[in-house]
């Protein structure tokens, strides 16, 4: 027997808005088929998504995937006007594409009154009908917090927010995932004044779009649970001090609740796509992926999860193989958080040691197996061991090449050599250059991190 609530989904169908090109195509046709394998029977979709750029090819893959016979999703491909945009501010390496979620309220029908815009770079783990249903009341946009930059006057926040007459502690939102109010933003022509903003404030612009938004609809807007928008950071927690905040600390001390009972995971940073995308997440990211080309075995397959060569590094990137099934993924999630978890806290510990025994300008000899890269200190230099024109190359051949190679760096000035834990087996396996460094120089740190000795005074 059907529900009211199930009588009222028939009717009123959920309208979702995507913004994608043929280099998101991959992210976007696996948050759709996420999202396709979350919604209930009967859930009618009206999914629009401003196309610039994708191959029709990828357009067919993702048609296969909103045909699920028991939801009704009729797609429009929306060919949106990209020169509005032409020769204003971008930042961070985007294209003009990311000012289209601006023009949603103009290009769906005046018949459309709300809609959920979603970034391509997401997992949906829930039904959005619950996102849908949400109570908007009179705010223009319902929005999760971002935790690494929760007021205006954060970091990367709003520069010229006292110029706009804003509070310091005026709450910001992240735009990855919103649901829009389109008759307020139509009335209130919320896509010019962000234009204008970009327009007046773009060389002092940290975040794009999604500044410009803050600013225009700053205390107009409603919180969502921040379960409908868990950012990368939420994983790896934020080491730069100057993005802690109240905020962030509350949100990390509900991090793994906030993780295992995710609504929509967003991959900001490094997408499961990269080989360098460390994301918990991205073992369900491939489960998606596998079951959206399962009906078209033309389909190519992304790249595969990198493996690692050791325990520590596979904590780290989680080096996990395999299909998982549905009860087990996010146990598998959780665990290989906890051990990401554990690696960033003796990571930021092994950063402050270092700190501590470093003098500014210092340079010294890093041997990490490429781990944590010359910004593991903010005081000098670190250089990689063995290297390569500036670069990690891998473990000495043997003991011979290992100490040529750094009495040759020692020469040229370094003034301590540090070995992380992750290296920590090359004191045993080259014994000749451990010997070498004992007997020639002080061992001023040794405990389960780091290993530093000093090669001048």
């Amino acid at each position: 027997m059907m529900t009211g609530r199930d009588l009222e989904r028939q009717r009123e169908p959920i309208v979702v808005v995507f913004c994608a090109d043929d280099n998101f195509a991959t992210l976007l046709a696996v948050a759709l088929q996420s999202m396709m394998h979350h919604a209930l029977p009967r859930t009618a979709i009206d999914l629009y998504i401003l196309d610039s750029g994708i191959s029709s090819e990828n357009k067919q893959w993702i048609i296969r995937i909103a045909a699920v016979d028991d939801r009704s999703v009729r797609i429009q491909w929306v060919k949106p006007d990209l020169d509005r945009f032409r020769g204003i501010e971008i930042k961070r390496g985007l294209t003009h594409a990311t000012y289209l979620r601006l023009q949603i309220p103009e290009i769906l029908p005046e018949t459309c009154r709300k809609a959920i815009y979603m970034d391509s770079d997401i997992l949906i783990r829930t039904d959005l009908s619950r996102l849908w249903e949400t109570e908007m009341e009179d705010k223009m946009v319902l929005a999760v917090r971002d935790p690494c930059t929760p007021s205006v006057s954060a970091q990367r926040g709003i520069s010229e927010f006292r110029k706009l007459g804003l509070r310091s502690d005026t709450p910001y939102f992240n735009a990855g995932i919103m649901v829009l109010n389109l008759h307020e933003w139509r009335t209130k022509q919320v896509c010019e004044q962000a234009l204008r903003y970009v327009s007046e404030f773009g060389p002092l612009m940290h975040c794009n779009d999604q500044e410009a938004l803050n600013a225009v609809i700053a205390g107009n807007w409603g919180e969502l649970d921040p379960r409908w928008n868990v950012v990368a950071s939420i994983f790896f927690g934020e080491r730069k001090e100057e993005a802690k905040s109240p905020y962030l600390d509350e949100i990390m001390s509900i991090a793994e609740d906030l993780i295992e009972h995710a609504y929509i995971f967003h991959f900001t940073g490094f997408k499961p796509t990269e080989d360098k995308c460390d994301h918990p997440a991205r073992i369900i990211w491939h489960r998606y992926f596998d079951d959206s080309k399962q009906s078209d075995p033309d389909v190519p397959r992304c790249k595969p999860i990198p493996e690692k060569t050791t325990s520590k590094t596979e904590s780290r990137r989680g080096g996990i193989e395999g299909a998982f099934d549905i009860e087990s993924e996010t146990d598998e999630m959780l665990r290989v958080y906890r051990e990401l978890r554990d690696w960033i806290n003796e990571e930021m510990h092994a950063r402050k040691e270092i700190a501590d025994v470093l003098s500014k300008g210092d340079s010294f000899i890093l041997v990490d197996e490429g781990n944590f890269g010359r910004t593991i200190s903010q005081f000098g230099e670190a250089i990689p061991f063995h290297e390569h024109e500036g670069e990690y190359w891998g473990p000495p051949q043997d003991d011979a090449v290992a100490i040529e190679e750094f009495e040759q760096l020692a020469a040229a000035g370094a003034r301590y050599i540090v070995f992380a834990w992750p290296a920590f087996w090359w004191l045993e396996y080259y014994s000749g250059f451990e010997s070498y460094l004992r007997s020639r120089y002080p061992r001023i740190l040794d405990n389960d991190r780091l290993i530093i000795f000093r090669l001048r005074l």
